[in-house]
């Protein structure tokens, strides 16, 4: 249940993205989007689901805060989106399936 809320909030904090933020808010995200990718990969590993571990250490690798990738702030917009939809969908077959995929 914790990942799945952690799926939620992710998704969450990467749509407010598209909103007038300052750039301490892009810096926030990079931090913990990274921190919760490496989460979720983590404990995907650790249930033998390797497909979707590697998807959470692509988004890592996308949002991590040491090594910066730089694109233009509309390609973040549609990367921050695809990530948030991802992440919704995620956790939306996971409510609906109950704990089958979790």
């Amino acid at each position: 249940m914790m990942n799945t809320t952690i799926r939620l909030i992710l998704a969450i904090l990467l749509l407010i993205c598209w909103l007038k933020v300052p750039y301490g808010y892009f810096q926030f995200i990079r931090l913990a989007g990274c921190i919760a990718f490496l989460w979720l990969s983590y404990e995907e590993f650790n249930i033998k689901r390797r497909v979707t571990a590697i998807l959470c250490i692509l988004g890592a690798i996308i949002l991590n805060p040491i090594f910066k990738i730089h694109f233009a702030r509309l390609t973040w917009n549609v990367i921050d989106t695809v990530l948030a939809g991802l992440l919704l969908i995620w956790a939306i077959l996971i409510f609906t399936n109950g704990k089958k995929i979790e």
